[in-house]
């Protein structure tokens, strides 16, 4: 079945989430990322709203476009107004996440592993340093995978000015390697906690992409749900990335 049976495993895995999240009792572990979460959306939510209203203003003032006719002022300063404000939210989404999964890994790295035990899986040394592996590695993971995407990102936004063929393609590719990082870093805590390394987990999950891109997917999606998807889609990801791993692939 390949890249499209993955996708669906990693969709399957989503299913079982809030039953295995329920059974166990694991709701309270999401009231400290909860608050950091809120506390990070509403940060840089207002700054960016801020800041991008001083660069509206200080655009403005430099390119005369108060001095222009007052419709076409109006005008030219609306479409500035929105550029600028799209620009900043699409920045401010790939800030927000990364961070997010930055900022959380102490949490992820202690859900992963209880996680880990309570899914019978087969685990090998947990210990304090362990763990502590696993919070540098999900940093690690975290910070690598953001360089790479926005690189890739901006590659694609280069092809589509050379190619503008691949124009209405490009918004699908963006958002299929923005999935595909997350589902990543969501994968390598387990992989982490059966002693791969980062090359092997990476290799790893290469050749089951479609589980790392129907897992991102789904976190990519769970953010946009008002305040309930904002407070608990790192914590359901990394829940529903393991089970569909145990369950499909125990060994890795």
């Amino acid at each position: 079945m390949g890249f499209f049976g993955d996708l669906f495993k990693a969709f399957k895995g989503y299913s079982k989430t809030l039953s295995f999240i329920t059974d166990h009792k694991l709701w309270s572990y999401f009231l400290i990322p909860a608050v950091i979460n809120i506390t990070i959306f509403i940060g840089i939510g207002f700054a960016a709203y801020y800041y991008s209203g001083e660069l509206i203003d200080f655009l403005t003032k430099q390119l005369g476009l108060e001095a222009l006719n007052e419709t076409m002022g109006l005008i030219l300063q609306f479409f500035m107004a929105l550029l600028i404000r799209f620009t900043v939210f699409i920045i401010y989404l790939k800030l927000y996440k990364y961070l997010v999964l930055i900022l959380l890994s102490p949490v992820l790295a202690l859900m992963a592993e209880k996680i880990y035990k309570l899914s019978g899986a087969q685990q090998g040394s947990i210990n304090t340093m362990t763990f502590l592996r696993n919070i540098f590695r999900g940093i690690k993971v975290a910070t690598i995978n953001m360089i790479t995407e926005i690189g890739l990102i901006i590659l694609i936004v280069i092809t589509t000015l050379f190619i503008p063929v691949i124009s209405p393609f490009s918004p699908f590719m963006i958002f299929a390697i923005e999935s595909y990082f997350y589902g990543f870093s969501m994968i390598d805590y387990r992989h982490e906690l059966l002693n791969l390394s980062y090359r092997e987990s990476k290799e790893s999950i290469w050749s089951r992409k479609g589980l790392a891109v129907g897992n991102g997917a789904v976190f990519n999606l769970f953010l946009l749900v008002p305040v309930i998807g904002v407070l608990t889609a790192p914590l359901i990801s990394l829940t529903a990335a393991h089970l569909a791993m145990q369950e499909n692939y125990p060994k890795t």
